[in-house]
């Protein structure tokens, strides 16, 4: 589904905005709305992502606890697989083609897969955020629907930017990715004490 297309401006866009807006569930929301968005386009390939997206929350919540040179193995192995699933889809093709070329008698034939919408963006997103965990630049999110929402999230999904975790981090003043504008608006105030708020609004105003 592209951006300009009818099904997206007059019916999907709209959707999502109303439930957004009146549900109050900005996160939830946001993510429901990926998945819908990125199944409509790669319906089969969305179990892979969500594995990818399981595999890598999983991996990072693990080397936040661990220490030594067992890390280094986790995060080898964890980023093989992201890119071996990336190198699959784009390459496979090409090196059988190739190889039966030089070597006729392999009789090899094409895989004919297809590439997966966004593959490259998101497989690249999850990559930035292991190597943040790993250096302990950023701690791993705790929400995996945030995590989904991070990796998932639609408005960049296709064409980027990619967006590093701890980037957000900075901004939100927390381990979650979620733009703040994107959350529900209670946790405003039930993660800030009132001097926090306060502070905040001096800064801001600069008086």
């Amino acid at each position: 589904m592209l951006f300009s297309s009818i099904a997206f401006i007059f019916l999907f866009l709209p959707v999502f905005l109303g439930v957004s807006l009146l549900s109050g569930m900005r996160t939830a929301a946001l993510l429901t709305g990926s998945v819908a968005f990125y199944t409509w386009g790669e319906g089969q390939y969305v179990l892979l992502l969500g594995a990818l997206i399981a595999l890598n929350y999983a991996v990072a919540c693990w080397l936040d606890r661990r220490e030594g040179r067992v890390r280094v193995l986790a995060l080898v192995a964890a980023l093989a697989i992201d890119l071996g699933v990336l190198l699959l889809f784009k390459y496979a093709d090409f090196v059988v083609t190739n190889l039966q070329l030089l070597v006729p008698a392999l009789e090899l034939k094409p895989l004919g897969l297809k590439l997966p919408l966004g593959i490259s963006f998101f497989t690249f997103q999850l990559l930035s955020y292991l190597v943040d965990v790993y250096r302990r630049e950023v701690k791993p999110e705790s929400s995996v629907m945030r995590f989904a929402t991070y990796i998932l999230m639609f408005p960049h999904l296709i064409a980027g930017p990619i967006v590093r975790m701890r980037r957000d981090s900075r901004r939100a003043g927390s381990p979650s990715s979620v733009p703040r504008s994107l959350r529900p608006r209670r946790s405003i105030f039930h993660r800030r004490s009132l001097p926090e708020s306060a502070r905040c609004k001096h800064t801001w105003t600069g008086g």
